[in-house]
């Protein structure tokens, strides 16, 4: 029981961690001036929701 829980556990932490790190390298590279000009050289639009100027963007009470 104490191995099933444990490994539970371990696969939901690193999806955790995967969803995360690819959220930061995605908007890393979108605001970045190189994936911005790679973007325009082939004709790629940047997702809307990634261009925020910060994530205190994102805040409810504005």
């Amino acid at each position: 029981m104490g191995l099933l829980l444990y490994v539970l556990f371990t696969a939901a932490t690193l999806a955790v961690f995967y969803f995360i790190v690819e959220t930061a390298v995605k908007n890393g590279i979108d605001k970045s001036r190189l994936g911005k000009a790679l973007a325009e050289k082939n004709g790629i639009e940047l997702n809307e929701e990634n261009k925020r100027a910060s994530w205190l963007d994102d805040d409810l009470d504005n």
